[in-house]
């Protein structure tokens, strides 16, 4: 791994509390990764965010629509991560503080 960065491995799960709802189709994350790591040029300032993933959606969806969403679905998903890993340096941090 990189210094200073980060790796995140992912894959679909099943949870009785999280039915499958008859009129949507679930896809399935076959393996996922996600890796954070500091921009070499910028350091302090960027973050250079790679994001694999094997997917299988379940149904057909034209070449254009997939194009168009994931693109949103992988900034989404980098927005989500950034937001919690700011949210855990907080607490690792306030931690550290009192100790």
């Amino acid at each position: 791994i990189f210094p200073g960065g980060y790796r995140i491995g992912m894959r679909s799960i099943t949870l009785d509390e999280i039915p499958e709802a008859k009129d949507m189709v679930r896809a399935h994350v076959h393996i996922g990764a996600v890796q954070f790591r500091p921009d070499p040029s910028y350091p302090e300032n960027r973050t250079i965010y790679d994001f694999v993933t094997q997917v299988d959606l379940n149904g057909l969806i034209p070449k254009f629509l997939v194009n168009t969403i994931m693109p949103r679905i992988v900034a989404n998903d980098a927005e989500v991560r950034v937001n919690y890993s700011k949210k855990f340096a907080n607490k690792s941090q306030r931690r550290v503080r009192h100790s």
